[in-house]
């Protein structure tokens, strides 16, 4: 059910990120914008498909990838952290 979760939440946030970059949004063009993308996707990938190809085939050694993921989806998210900051702070400015 985890990773069935993650995949949903980060599955919009991915399709968000795509969205926003052809709109063609002042900060979205960016490639770090991009890069969080790119985090996310395989983040995504190493988690919930970790898992799910584990619990599917039978294979222990995948979970060792979860971490991975895991770690790979938060600096996605601190990426874009970053990223609403700096814009926020040019906004200000």
């Amino acid at each position: 059910m985890t990773a069935v979760r993650y995949n949903q939440i980060h599955s919009v946030l991915i399709v968000d990120i795509g969205l926003s970059t052809r709109s063609g949004g002042n900060w979205c063009a960016t490639p770090k914008f991009n890069g969080a993308g790119s985090f996310f996707i395989v983040g995504t990938i190493l988690f919930s498909f970790s898992i799910y190809l584990s619990v599917s085939l039978q294979i222990p050694f995948l979970l060792n990838l979860t971490p991975v993921g895991g770690i790979t989806i938060m600096l996605g998210w601190l990426m874009l952290a970053f990223l609403a900051l700096m814009s926020l702070k040019n906004k200000l400015q």
